[in-house]
């Protein structure tokens, strides 16, 4: 019965304890410390990837107009965006207002040699 006693006493001081604004303030940031780090892990790959790209076609990149070269760099900003651009304009052909013709033509024959697209899901 003493056991119990204490066990139940040890329980109400850790909810106590758990619901203090201090401690709660501290779990929180430590969530969102270990949230930013896991995130920073899943993309750091892909960020590799886009960077050894860049190195690739940056000859090419540095021939293209200055608005040529800022709507690509948006584009290389992320694996999702690189993906989108594709399915737009190189899968689905669309007309695209900064890049036509060869240019989109290397540019999506680039991104399909790279290794950057998502498998599709079945």
């Amino acid at each position: 019965m003493g056991r119990w006693l204490i066990i139940l006493v040890e329980i109400g001081a850790l909810i106590l304890l758990l619901r203090m604004p201090v401690i709660q303030g501290w779990l929180g940031d430590t969530q969102d410390t270990l949230s930013h780090w896991l995130h920073i892990i899943e993309v750091w790959p892909d960020q590799r990837k886009l960077a050894r790209f860049n190195d690739e076609i940056a000859p090419w990149y540095q021939t293209l107009r200055p608005y040529q070269q800022t709507y690509l760099t948006d584009v290389l900003k992320n694996r999702d965006n690189v993906n989108l651009f594709y399915q737009r304009f190189c899968a689905h052909p669309a007309q695209n207002p900064y890049i036509n013709g060869a240019t989109l033509t290397y540019f999506c024959q680039q991104l399909g040699e790279a290794g950057l697209l998502f498998k599709p899901k079945r």
